[in-house]
């Protein structure tokens, strides 16, 4: 990282209260200092590093829409697959807060796994309605539903990422 400067503002606060001081009346004030430093990353490859387990978990969240649930074992290692790839994202997650500290906002890396988590999810219930789909006689439906599922899940979490990645980049 290059640091960009830095600010050191001084404050005085005032306070209604004496904090259990019995010779002051009143109130009280206290003085701060608020120190700034302002860093800028150089390269992405932190970022990426942090995030390619993540990358990974969709990816795998892709392929599962290829097993046909037709037999309720597939349909188990279907689920338990994305239940792993949940798994690793959350991992994944700690792993980026103990990099990165404890933040009180949430910044691009939480965005991104926050939105993972989400499609896993739904990607799991997509699992559930094309188990239902099989059960029912509706083989081919169910297929369509799968590949359908496969490209509107992929294309619009690479499309999200890059919509998150670029908004970040232009708030600096």
């Amino acid at each position: 990282m290059a640091r960009h400067g830095h600010e050191i503002e001084e404050h005085d606060v005032e306070y209604a209260t004496t904090f259990g001081d019995p010779d002051a009346s009143g109130g009280s004030s206290q003085d701060h200092v608020l120190v700034t430093l302002h860093v800028e990353r150089e390269n992405a490859t932190g970022f990426f590093k942090m995030i390619a387990g993540v990358y990974a978990a969709i990816a795998i969240g892709c392929l599962s829409f290829l097993m046909t649930p037709n037999q309720a074992t597939v349909f188990s290692g279907h689920i338990t697959l994305l239940a792993a790839a949940l798994f690793a994202i959350v991992v994944n997650l700690q792993v980026s807060d103990a990099v990165l500290g404890s933040l009180e906002e949430v910044a691009l890396v939480h965005k991104i796994h926050i939105l993972a988590m989400a499609y896993v999810f739904v990607a799991a219930l997509l699992a559930i309605v094309s188990r239902r789909g099989y059960e029912s006689g509706q083989k081919e439906l169910a297929r369509r539903r799968d590949l359908l599922g496969l490209c509107v899940f992929g294309v619009s979490f690479v499309v999200s990422n890059i919509t998150l990645i670029l908004a970040a980049a232009a708030a600096g």
